[in-house]
């Protein structure tokens, strides 16, 4: 192969990976920009439009020529059939995936990844797992809302200026107002929590970071200036940061449960020093494990009901020393100020009420010779 062949075979080959699928369309000026931004740096507009019309006959693309200039695409229907062949395996992964995915991605999103599920769906036809959508099932966990619909061009305005590092015109309108307000964005990341996907930013002239709802974004428009991104800002400890629920340290939590509610714990562990202990009282079991003490834990905890021999753990003790002190984890002074359990999820004294069964909570102090006093939340029922 000449030099020259291999070099057209290149540009060819990123031109096709470039195009992108209906309702999406590009320039052939842009996709002219594209490709000089993959290396072809010695290449002019004219090449670029003989390609692709070189490409329209030997694939499915697609050229709106009601206006100018032209816009080109990947046809909705397109098979890839270029593309490396799936295994069973990457096919079984992908459609597990979109199964999983229908709930949590906005119906736009999902409608980019179609061609790839698509393509699964092909390879695995014609194979021993061409029933497969009717062998494998997702099911959630936990009660799941449907996704916002987002706008098709704030997404792809969102995407574009942060790849570009560009700021963002955009009309938000918050939580509960009637009417957005018109605003210069400085796009820094894009966080997903469950359904809603969040655009970490700061507004023009200040430095403090704000997540805004996307699909409360509008009248998005792309803009010339670079975005600025405050001094020392990392995206990615930010982001851990801003997902976390407020803790209040880590503890020791023991707690009883029904055998049959806990077995699943035997292969799925809570923690990684998790233990589980037969108690002497038939069907019963004692969990062990160190836990971070917020709010996941909580509902964790609650979604057992009658199972999980505890229905009022958190429980609030006050700062004198014995029974129900909670003192910081592992490195802090014996001195630290204790930290304790809101009180609003516990009564005063343990009671059996209509709500399920009482339990005492037993926050107790552990000292160990090496470490300063760790913090223990033990729970049993009261019969």
């Amino acid at each position: 192969m000449s030099r020259k062949t291999a070099e057209t075979l290149k540009r060819q080959w990123d031109m096709l990976r470039i195009i992108p699928q209906e309702p999406r369309s590009m320039t052939a000026s842009q996709i002219h920009d594209a490709l000089v931004q993959r290396d072809h740096s010695d290449l002019d507009k004219r090449t670029v439009e003989r390609d692709l019309k070189s490409l329209l006959e030997k694939f499915d693309l697609y050229v709106d020529k009601t206006e100018k200039p032209f816009l080109w695409s990947w046809r909705k229907d397109a098979n890839f059939q270029y593309k490396p062949k799936l295994s069973d395996s990457q096919g079984i992964a992908l459609l597990l995936a979109q199964a999983h995915l229908r709930t949590l991605l906005p119906p736009q999103v999902q409608r980019d990844l179609q061609p790839w599920f698509q393509m699964a769906h092909r390879e695995l036809s014609s194979g021993a797992w061409r029933d497969g959508h009717q062998r494998t099932a997702v099911i959630p966990s936990a009660m799941l809302l449907k996704a916002p619909v987002l706008d098709d061009d704030v997404l792809h305005d969102v995407h574009d200026a942060l790849g570009k590092r560009r700021q963002l015109t955009a009309t938000y309108r918050s939580k509960g107002a009637r009417e957005g307000r018109r605003s210069v964005l400085h796009p820094l990341g894009l966080i997903v929590r469950g359904q809603i996907h969040y655009l970490a930013c700061t507004f023009n002239g200040y430095e403090d970071v704000r997540q805004l709802a996307l699909h409360r974004l509008s009248q998005t428009e792309v803009g010339t200036s670079m975005s600025t991104v405050p001094e020392g800002f990392d995206f990615e400890r930010y982001a851990i940061e801003s997902g976390r629920y407020e803790s209040e340290g880590q503890v020791e939590l023991v707690a009883r449960f029904r055998s049959a509610a806990a077995e699943h714990l035997r292969e799925t562990p809570l923690a990684e020093d998790q233990t589980l202990r037969e108690l002497s009282e038939p069907g019963t079991v004692e969990l062990t494990a160190t836990v971070t003490l917020d709010q996941p834990l909580r509902w964790w905890l609650r979604g057992f009901g009658s199972e999980c021999l505890q229905r009022r753990l958190m429980r609030s003790f006050g700062a004198a020393a014995g029974p129900g002190v909670l003192r910081t984890p592992s490195a802090a002074p014996s001195h630290a100020h204790p930290a304790t359990i809101p009180p609003q999820t516990q009564p005063a004294h343990p009671a059996q009420t209509d709500a399920g069964p009482a339990v005492t909570c037993t926050a107790q102090r552990a000292r160990t010779p090496s470490r300063a006093p760790s913090r223990k939340l033990a729970c049993t029922a009261i019969p």
